[in-house]
């Protein structure tokens, strides 16, 4: 069933969709007709929604993931551009800071200690480097362009920049970048300059992302996350590398699910999550959209993502004798299984949490290679900690992950 006044979307030698900003797809489109490839393409808009969102939601130090299908050879590759640790940080359940489960707002003092090595920038070189056509810094062009010349905020930034307005004050450099001279926030319909960003975007594009792992960025963002009591070293910067794994695939009916790869536990979530609604008998009831009850369902089933953040002790707890392990999570009988018991009340989740941190690309190109990108910062918009350097936000994301940072995982 489509969703309803849900268009259809159709391109000519290519198309790009994106979740956030219309002006971020027609820079993934020109990326097309200038012969870029599906990555070039889903990267370039990437890079603008950044830039067109002021950081807020996204970042250029977050994290990215992505999913490629090669035409010619028929090939799927996943690549993980996630979170990194500090080495330093031994003891992740003292870090402060969580969420209040009812705003969904981050709690607690502000402190570096909740910072995490990003690899976004570091996943956008690497994916380049094996599926991109068009020269690397011609990626930047929109997003250096956006950050230059301004753009006027539309309503949904407006709005974070006052929700946002007390944390973006809290330091010197944050303030100077995000807020009017006067300290009041940006409104609708302002227009929006960022020239700190601009020439850190021109650096990268012209020297690559060492100039934010191992360069000039890297040493003045471990210096202001040191001055917020945090523990990152350049060590925790210049040791990153993302992965590329092969991807986790679910048969569906005639349709076969290809997914993110190890580490990634979304793809978990997500296969897990068709499983309990085919369990639940959603698609009997109707669309969502018209038949509470499949609402109801929905919201239960998606709230499930929360398993991968409860370590798997306390799983065994509230299920006792279920196996939910990734491997046993990945499967329907273990899906109708855990319906049965969420049908009886066992529900660690009551809710369908919202959420605003993430954007989205997907992009086919004319050789038919598809690519589809998330990026993210995991956290609520700037973070609690809110720190940003030469334009760069970084903030805490491990804010409420605390509990899935164990030492040995560290770096």
């Amino acid at each position: 069933m489509e969703f309803p006044g849900n268009p259809l979307a159709t391109g000519r030698l290519g198309a790009v969709t994106t979740t956030y900003h219309g002006a971020a797809s027609v820079a993934g489109l020109e990326a097309l007709n200038r012969g870029g490839s599906s990555v070039d393409a889903a990267l370039t808009a990437a890079l603008a929604q950044i830039s067109l969102g002021a950081g807020s939601v996204v970042s250029y130090f977050g994290i990215l993931t992505m999913v490629h299908y090669d035409a010619a050879s028929g090939e799927i590759t996943t690549m993980n551009a996630g979170w990194n640790s500090v080495r330093a940080e031994t003891e992740p359940l003292t870090i402060p800071g969580g969420i209040d489960m009812k705003t969904l707002e981050p709690t607690g003092p502000p402190s570096g200690r909740t910072a995490l090595v990003g690899g976004f920038m570091r996943g956008v070189e690497a994916a380049h480097a094996r599926y991109g056509k068009l020269p690397f810094h011609a990626l930047f062009d929109p997003a250096i362009k956006f950050a230059e010349e301004g753009f006027a905020l539309p309503s949904t930034t407006a709005a974070y920049f006052r929700m946002r307005g007390p944390d973006l004050k809290r330091l010197p450099e944050t303030a100077a970048t995000l807020l009017k001279a006067d300290g009041t926030p940006y409104a609708t319909g302002d227009w929006f300059r960022q020239p700190a960003l601009a020439k850190t975007l021109k650096a990268v594009a012209s020297s690559g992302a060492d100039y934010m792992y191992v360069g000039p960025w890297a040493k003045r963002a471990v210096s202001a996350i040191q001055s917020d009591g945090g523990r990152m070293t350049l060590e925790d910067l210049a040791a990153y590398r993302v992965i590329w794994s092969p991807p986790r695939r679910a048969d569906f009916g005639t349709y076969q699910l290809v997914a993110l790869g190890e580490p990634n536990s979304g793809s978990i979530n997500l296969i897990e999550g068709l499983n309990l609604a085919r369990a639940a008998g959603i698609r009997e009831l109707g669309h969502w959209s018209v038949n509470g009850e499949a609402l109801r369902r929905l919201s239960d089933v998606s709230s499930m993502f929360y398993l991968s953040f409860i370590p798997p002790a306390v799983r065994a707890e509230i299920y006792p004798g279920l196996d939910l392990s990734d491997a046993s999570r990945l499967r329907p009988d273990t899906a109708k299984a855990l319906w049965e018991r969420m049908q009886a009340g066992v529900r660690p989740f009551s809710y369908s949490p919202k959420s605003s941190h993430s954007d989205t690309v997907v992009a086919v190109d004319r050789w038919g290679n598809m690519t589809a990108i998330t990026h993210s910062i995991n956290c609520i918009m700037w973070g609690k900690t809110a720190i940003v350097v030469d334009g760069v936000a970084d903030r805490g994301s491990r804010v409420y992950q605390q509990s899935v940072a164990c030492p040995d995982q560290a770096g």
